[in-house]
């Protein structure tokens, strides 16, 4: 038995490799037909713009339509010598293969041969190199700290992702019951060739509802990036003490001791003081006080120096604002050295 395919009339669309197969023995045969084309040694293309991304390879479709073309070679259209690290592959049937490709490659080529001891060249070929991330896309927030309001407060958090091409994705996921409205921001960072994306959430007026996690999220062709904002909203402002250290000291006269209290605090409190029975304490040398702060947290200590037997008695932590006040005292009691009060005898 034999299997015929006839073409009437023959094209360069037609060339390729034609493959016959006995489908009881699975027997195979192939042949590679070649179309002359009088006018060009090279298939012509409607599309030469080629477009790979770094570190993969790219062919370009230069095959050849006489398979009487000889001395295939890559040459750029100005004439200038290749990048010193661009190497390839010709073959006749496939054209010509650049293997791992750098932006330094980027610019037009063609393909050069022999036929009839002439020299034959292929249409231009202009090469674009797009830059492929390393790493997934970083990631920035405007805040990166957990965000407290009261209700009614704006709310405004933006994200921003850098990659080094135009391919990545960018978005916010925010709780089921929180509605904000969303800005989006694009463009190519000065200096550089990397892309840069942003999109701003705003909440004009927060509720309760809103409160939850809000969650950026970047995606390249690595992989997905994230970043976090938890948002509590509250009916009010609050001052709430951290339960600490015992209430009640002892100290031995001469020596210093440091009482300190905690609080989560949101506004900021308007005062914070200490007090001695009764009366406000100014920071000196003898009383240092301090305030230590990170976000809603405060840390406030009061250091009595080189204590005197006097100054036992009620110290008194304060601090307020126009939704709440708190305070918390400590009793300290001053050990006195011993003291000859008389003295008998010679």
């Amino acid at each position: 038995e034999a299997s015929v395919i006839l073409l009437n009339i023959t094209e360069t669309q037609h060339m390729g490799n034609y493959t016959c197969e006995n489908t009881e023995t699975e027997e195979k045969s192939s042949i590679y037909i070649y179309v002359k084309d009088l006018g060009s040694a090279f298939v012509r293309r409607m599309v030469n713009d080629l477009q790979v991304r770094k570190g993969e390879e790219i062919t370009l479709p230069c095959l050849v339509t006489d398979p009487a073309v000889s001395h295939l070679s890559l040459q750029t259209c100005n004439g200038s010598a290749l990048p010193a690290a661009l190497t390839f592959i010709t073959h006749p049937q496939g054209g010509i293969t650049i293997r791992n490709v750098s932006k330094a490659f980027e610019g037009c080529y063609f393909c050069a041969g022999q036929l009839d001891q002439k020299p034959v060249k292929s249409r231009e070929y202009n090469l674009v190199v797009r830059l492929a991330p390393e790493s997934v896309p970083a990631i920035s927030l405007s805040r990166n700290e957990n965000v407290i309001l009261i209700q009614d407060q704006e709310f405004k958090l933006s994200c921003s992702a850098v990659n080094i091409n135009h391919d990545f994705h960018l978005r916010w996921t925010i709780p089921s019951e929180a509605t904000a409205l969303e800005s989006h921001k694009s463009n190519i960072q000065p200096g550089s060739r990397e892309y840069q994306r942003s999109i701003t959430l705003w909440i004009q007026s927060v509720k309760i509802n809103d409160t939850g996690s809000y969650r950026c999220n970047a995606r390249n062709e690595k992989g997905v990036s994230m970043a976090a904002v938890n948002l509590e909203v509250y009916e009010r402002g609050f001052i709430n003490l951290t339960e600490g250290e015992n209430r009640v000291v002892e100290v031995r006269e001469g020596e210093s001791l440091t009482l300190s209290v905690e609080i989560t605090s949101y506004p900021k409190p308007n005062d914070v003081l200490w007090t001695y029975n009764n009366q406000e304490l100014q920071n000196t040398s003898e009383h240092v006080i301090t305030l230590h702060n990170q976000q809603y947290r405060y840390i406030s200590e009061l250091r009595l120096v080189r204590v005197h037997g006097s100054e036992g008695g009620i110290y008194t932590f304060s601090a307020n604002h126009k939704y709440e006040s708190v305070n918390q005292s400590f009793t300290v009691h001053v050990i006195c050295k011993p003291v000859i009060v008389s003295q008998e005898g010679p």
